[in-house]
């Protein structure tokens, strides 16, 4: 599980913000930026052990979230994976379900960004 989960998180989630970070700066005025999520990214498909599930839902929710929040988020997934204790730390059983609802955080961030961003018009979905 580990593996599989530093891999997935690293190709879905950090990946998408590598990309990000380069990119975002080339954008002009009423540019659109499309990320590539599913079902599977929404908060509730976070289903670990409760109660300790309830911890990465409300820090992922959080309006005040920052880009190093779910990065740290990433982290602690991959490293409580390869612990083998990621059911225990709140975390579902699929990489896959992890890394989308990464994104879906991420896109909020972004968007929230753009908002206040002098070039007009931009928008994350």
């Amino acid at each position: 599980m580990g593996e599989q989960a530093e891999n997935t998180i690293r190709i879905n989630f950090t990946g998408t913000l590598a990309v990000c970070r380069a990119l975002f700066p080339l954008l002009r005025p009423h540019a659109r930026v499309c990320h590539v999520s599913s079902s599977a990214g929404h908060l509730s498909e976070i289903t670990g052990d409760e109660p300790a599930a309830a911890q990465p839902r409300a820090k992922l929710a959080a309006d005040t979230l920052t880009e190093e929040q779910p990065c740290g988020l990433m982290e602690n997934f991959v490293t409580t994976a390869k612990e083998g204790r990621y059911r225990r730390a709140g975390w579902p059983g699929s990489t896959y379900v992890v890394s989308k609802v990464g994104v879906s955080a991420l896109t909020r961030i972004q968007q929230h960004a753009f908002n206040s961003d002098p070039r007009c018009d931009l928008v994350v979905n």
